[in-house]
């Protein structure tokens, strides 16, 4: 994962360029589950979890439906 983060923190898709923010979420759960074994892991949770906080609506829901809310608030 941490090799195919993009510049906003964000991930996707192999081949995405863009950055859903459910991608992302389920990015870093898994960055947070590896980061004792993965050293680069705990600086990628950071940026992916602060491209996900950077998403946020001032209501604190995320863009688009409300059915990742809570997958994404849970990574958070």
């Amino acid at each position: 994962l941490c090799t195919v983060q993009h510049g906003d923190g964000g991930f996707a898709a192999a081949g995405d360029e863009v950055s859903p923010l459910q991608a992302t979420g389920e990015a870093l759960l898994g960055l947070a589950a590896g980061q004792a074994l993965v050293s680069a892991a705990r600086d990628a949770a950071v940026r992916a979890a602060g491209h996900l906080a950077a998403a946020q609506n001032p209501d604190g829901s995320w863009p688009g439906g409300r059915a990742h809310d809570t997958q994404l608030a849970w990574a958070l």
